[in-house]
């Protein structure tokens, strides 16, 4: 197996990092635990089925996530930057978008899909 290019680690480094403060905020403002422990588990599972598993569909349901997770996030902005520590709030939101910009550059495509095409 060929190493994995420096962007797809790079981004292993950014989301697991963005998980981690994300959790951290999510109970310091009091949310539900199970409820960010789970979504975490989740969330460090598709890493790592990009990261480690070269599985190129993960990469997409990434994609689809993030999309749903900034939709809801700015559909209901007075409400989550309200709940307070807004800066760690837009910090982790850039780390995970700049994280997925990196999974879908040419240099992360061409890795994951030589690994779909070797199967």
């Amino acid at each position: 197996m060929t190493e994995a290019p420096s962007h797809i680690r790079l981004f292993e480094r950014l989301q697991l990092t963005s998980i981690f403060f994300g959790l951290i905020h999510g109970f310091a403002i009091g949310d539900e635990v199970f409820g960010g422990i789970f979504g975490a588990a989740m969330m460090v599972a598709f890493t790592l089925l990009v990261s480690r598993g070269r599985k190129n569909w993960a990469r997409w349901v990434w994609l689809v996530m993030f999309v749903f997770g900034a939709a809801f996030m700015i559909w209901n902005a007075p409400i989550v930057f309200a709940l307070g520590f807004p800066a760690i709030t837009v910090a982790v939101t850039l780390m995970q978008a700049f994280a997925l910009i990196l999974i879908f550059t040419p240099q992360s495509a061409n890795w994951l899909r030589a690994n779909a095409a070797q199967a």
